[in-house]
């Protein structure tokens, strides 16, 4: 089954904040987001698109998404530079590189899979539920473990 989602996990400091379709998207610093649909990934983090629109997600051997590392640094300005006082050009621009490979190593993309399924409004389908049983199997204990459900 193919992805349909990236979950992202920012390890970063700070967070980051972007927008697709309308939709503000944000990486909390230090947290794992709700699924992102994979086309908004896809801008947000560099991944491949082929011709027909399809976006190709390959997996590393620990089963994680790596985007495209510049499209990532330049798309949120981790690549710009900016020069501290009584510093020369060639030490801010290794200073910015290393500041952006940082921050790009920090950030995690896992592929999802969703998936809906249809049910007729005329409540009739061909994954019809077996009728329920007449006598319970086990006892039901007095207080069942779990959480209680708010309504």
């Amino acid at each position: 089954m193919e992805a349909t989602h990236i979950r992202v996990q920012n390890g970063n400091e700070f967070d980051i904040e972007d927008r697709y379709d309308g939709v503000l998207y944000v990486f909390e610093a230090g947290k794992t987001s709700r699924p992102v649909p994979i086309l908004a990934a896809a801008l947000f983090f560099g991944l491949p698109v082929d011709e027909d629109g399809i976006v190709q997600v390959a997996t590393d051997e620990y089963g994680k998404v790596r985007g495209e590392p510049g499209y990532i640094m330049r798309r949120y300005g981790w690549s710009n530079i900016v020069r501290e006082r009584d510093e020369d050009l060639t030490s801010a621009v290794d200073r910015a590189k290393r500041n952006a490979f940082k921050w790009y190593s920090e950030l995690r993309l896992a592929p999802l899979s969703m998936a809906l399924r249809e049910v007729p409004l005329d409540g009739k389908s061909g994954d019809e539920l077996p009728p329920p049983r007449e006598e319970p199997v086990d006892e039901i204990p007095a207080q069942a473990p779990g959480r209680k459900m708010k309504v």
